[in-house]
């Protein structure tokens, strides 16, 4: 199998253990698979000898998702591989923006600095500490946006420290949620709170999301958490709302320069750090490391975000796979099939799925001959579709 590893902190060496024969190879030499975690491959010439692109985190706005579709790209990505890192820095932040910490350091960074050679008497700690009186959480309410992995994490961790939770999520099913949560079905009626955290996907109907009608809403004085991704906040309906009281605090995984000029005190930014930890990077890159090696070997595809779920039992023996990808539409199952047909060969097993507009299909064809790889050119040529790949693992 070769594979070329894009950016930063991808531990060839795991990959290696779970991939056997592994090639790592520059992007240059044609690899079948590109392992990513944050560089942007929307800049970059990808190779037609592509076949997986597996992104090491949950994330996919670096990928060209449409394109890869087109061409029969399948894009796996991680999710909850990174859920444990991001609840628990968003349980930092909540605690962080009613107990007054970030300016509680600089503060005592800023005396120190003034008096690097006396030390600081203890009694002048003492009376200073009224300037950062904070609230405690428990009691207090927050609403959870997004009923994901985080999402779920965060709301049965503010839980179990005493707060009252509330949640949306459009899409959650119903025991997808916890039974410390109390569902909204929209954000034109939203419950007060004095916390908010955003958990959701970055989609376009979440762009924006949190915009000036959902600040008008909020009682003055909210704590919001961002721990998602930036744009699903308004950034000018964010600035009037800091500015105007209704949000306190805004503690964000990313950085808005803006605002943080602006709201020094009130807006403590973060470089993208939720999922920077060891444990989530091995977590995530076994993930999409066993994810692939399954789709490389027999086809089965798990945690696809263009691609349909999918997977066919293995044969004992004396069989070929042909893995093919088309564009869902209408007579593309019986163009297959009947090639498949005037080949004489005997189709043994065979399973479709679609997704939007991809279609994938498994088909295991009995004691295959020279003429399966004939077949599988034939199968190239069909109008609609978008890739062919024969695997001979039983013969």
């Amino acid at each position: 199998m070769k594979t070329t590893i894009l950016g930063d902190n991808i531990n060839e060496h795991l990959l290696a253990e779970i991939i056997p024969n592994l090639q790592i190879i520059p992007m240059d030499q044609e690899p079948e698979m590109i392992f990513v975690r944050s560089a942007d491959l929307k800049q970059i010439q990808l190779p037609a000898s592509l076949i997986a692109i597996c992104r090491a985190g949950a994330g996919v706005n670096n990928i060209p998702v449409d394109w890869c579709s087109q061409h029969g790209i399948v894009v796996f990505n991680s999710p909850g591989a990174n859920a444990t890192s991001v609840r628990e820095l968003v349980i930092w932040a909540i605690i962080t923006s009613c107990r007054n910490l970030i300016p509680a350091v600089r503060f005592v960074e800023q005396k120190l600095a003034e008096f690097p050679d006396n030390p600081v008497p203890e009694e002048f700690w003492e009376k200073s500490k009224q300037k950062f009186v904070g609230m405690e959480i428990s009691g207090k309410r927050i609403l959870v946006i997004g009923l994901g992995a985080v999402g779920r994490l965060v709301a049965q961790s503010c839980h179990n420290l005493g707060m009252s939770v509330y949640s949306y999520d459009p899409y959650a099913q119903a025991e997808e949620g916890t039974r410390c949560v109390t569902r909204i079905d929209s954000l034109n009626n939203i419950p007060e709170c004095e916390f908010v955290s955003v958990n959701a996907s970055l989609t376009e109907e979440t762009k924006g999301l949190l915009g000036e009608n959902f600040f008008k809403q909020c009682k003055p004085g909210l704590r919001l958490i961002n721990c998602a991704r930036a744009a699903i906040v308004d950034s000018r309906s964010l600035g009037i709302a800091l500015e105007t009281g209704i949000v306190q605090t805004y503690i964000s995984d990313a950085v808005n320069a803006q605002l943080a000029v602006a709201f020094p005190e009130r807006v403590i930014p973060l470089p993208h750090i939720g999922a920077s930890t060891a444990e989530a990077e091995i977590r995530a890159i076994t993930m999409v490391a066993e994810q692939l090696y399954l789709f490389y070997t027999t086809g089965q595809i798990t945690n696809s975000i263009n691609f349909p779920s999918c997977s066919l039992e293995r044969r004992k023996a004396n069989h070929a796979r042909l893995l093919v990808s088309n564009i869902n539409m209408p007579g593309m199952i019986a163009k297959i099939t009947g090639l498949l047909g005037d080949s004489g060969l005997n189709i043994s097993g065979m399973t479709n799925k679609g997704r939007e507009q991809v279609g994938y299909n498994i088909i295991d064809i009995e004691s295959p001959d020279g003429h399966v790889r004939d077949l599988a050119e034939k199968i190239k040529k069909i109008n609609g579709i978008t890739s062919v790949r024969l695997i001979k693992v039983w013969l």
